[in-house]
Order: structure tokens, then C-alpha cells, then sequence
């Protein structure tokens, strides 16, 4: 419903809409005159014989201090709130062949990680995106050497080090530094995954890309013109002109919208 109402005055900036939240019960409704009486505020929250609104506050979170040497990673100590990180310390496993042992230098962020923090991704660490250096090889791993910059995906990405299967490392290109590189996997991993794995595309073949100014589009885009094909793409009408920097013409655009 907060979604809805949000959109609707997005969509709509001359459109009257206000929200009161009077409580799972509704115990609030004696305090709803009260409520609607309160002028620019767009949302309002009834509790205790109180009507509250929103507003910004600095965080007094205390700053998660780091372990003085050895590996560590963000853990999640309660499921459901994001204020509930902490650093925890981690002994390092022995390689299993195939792996190989990474220095992290950045992480990328994604919403899978929101949702895990919420509770809704049943994983117990956070980060699958990451950049680095290896630090250690285990048997059967070639094509890479320690001290290679590495992109790929990892378990707890969130720390200082982990571990990862070679088969889901790639060396960084020359001129990408590590935040860079950490930004590449996963939506280049999907955008693959749905033009060839899914949609099977062939050269010279005709491709609708919708939110093509997305992080997955853009990723699709890229792979798509690679194999020659024939790329449409929609995006909000305020993102044509990043559609057309993309290189596309109007005749290969549309409204996202309808």
C-alpha cells in the first residue's frame, strides 16, 4: 500500500494522496481527524495517541572495529535489521583443489545482500561480488598465478579474504581498477545467462532488451552487440537520451512505462 500510494504521487505530482498507517489493528482510527489536520506531510504514522511523520537523523550505530591482523568478514547477527552487523574473525581453510585464495580489495553491493540482511535470502554470509588479488592456489588450478588481479564471485565477499572456485574467477583487464572489476559479475552473469542460456540468440538475430539503461541491460547490451544482433530497448522516457549515447536510434526505442 505504501509503495502504491508512493507511485501514484510519482506518476501523478498534481494528485491529493495522503497515507495514515493507523496500526495492525487499526487502533489509531479515534486519531485520524488529527492525523488529516497535519498539513505537508504526505505520510503519517498513528501510535500511542501519537501521529508521527518522518524524518532523517544522524545514525548512532557504534563503527565496527576490525580484528588487529588475520581474516575477518561482515556477519549477520540478526536476521530482519539492518543495524544488526558486526565483524567476526575467520580461521583460514585449507584449499581444496580447484580454489584459490583471495585478497580482497573491494566488494560489490547488490540487493540480494538487502534481502538476506532482511531475512528474506536464506544465506548465512553476505557479498558475492569481488576484486582482488590471489594470495594462494590450490592444486588443479591453472591460468591463474599469486598475485594475479581477479574479478569473480566468492562466498562472504564482505571481509578482507576469501575463497573461490577458479571456474568463477576472471583476471582483471588492464585499466579497471578493483571497484570497477567488483561491479561486473553479477549482472554480466546474468544478462549471459538469459540471452544464451535462456533465449539461445544467435548471430544477426533481433533482441528486445526492456530497462535497457539498467545495470543487467546495459551488461545485455554490451554482450548483445558483440554477437551482431539487431537490439531494441525500452527505458523511462527520462533515460532516451542514455539509450541513444548506447547507440541506439528512436526507431529502436520505447516507453518502459507502457
Amino acid at each position: 500500500i505504501w509503495g502504491l500510494a508512493r507511485t501514484a504521487r510519482t506518476e501523478i505530482p498534481d494528485l491529493s494522496l495522503r497515507l495514515v498507517d493507523l496500526g495492525s489493528e487499526g487502533q489509531g482510527v479515534e486519531h485520524l481527524g488529527k492525523a488529516i489536520t497535519v498539513e505537508g506531510e504526505p505520510e503519517m504514522v498513528v501510535r500511542n495517541d501519537e501521529v508521527l511523520v518522518a524524518r532523517l537523523h544522524r545514525a548512532k550505530a557504534e563503527r565496527m572495529e576490525l580484528p588487529p591482523e588475520g581474516s575477518w568478514r561482515v556477519a549477520i547477527d540478526e536476521k530482519g535489521r539492518l543495524d544488526r552487523l558486526s565483524v567476526t574473525p575467520v580461521l583460514e581453510e585449507a584449499l581444496l583443489p580447484g580454489q584459490a585464495r583471495i585478497s580482497i580489495k573491494a566488494a560489490g553491493i547488490n540487493f540480494r545482500d538487502v534481502l538476506n540482511v532482511l531475512g528474506m535470502v536464506p544465506s548465512p554470509w553476505l557479498g558475492l561480488e569481488l576484486a582482488g588479488v590471489v594470495t594462494e592456489i590450490g592444486s588443479e588450478v591453472s591460468g591463474l598465478e599469486v598475485g594475479d588481479r581477479v574479478l569473480g564471485m566468492g562466498q562472504a565477499a564482505f571481509g578482507n579474504a576469501t575463497v573461490a572456485d577458479q571456474q568463477l574467477l576472471l583476471k582483471i583487464p588492464e585499466g579497471m581498477n578493483f571497484e570497477e572489476a567488483a561491479t561486473i559479475p553479477l549482472v554480466f552473469l546474468t544478462a549471459w545467462y538469459a540471452l544464451f542460456d535462456l533465449g539461445n540468440l544467435q548471430f544477426g538475430e533481433r533482441v528486445l532488451i526492456h530497462a535497457a539503461t539498467g545495470g543487467v541491460g546495459m551488461a545485455a547490451y554490451q554482450i548483445a552487440t558483440e554477437v551482431g544482433a539487431e537490439i531494441f530497448g525500452t527505458a523511462s522516457e527520462g533515460k532516451w537520451d542514455t539509450l541513444r549515447e548506447m547507440g541506439l536510434d528512436d526507431a529502436h526505442m520505447a516507453s518502459s512505462r507502457n
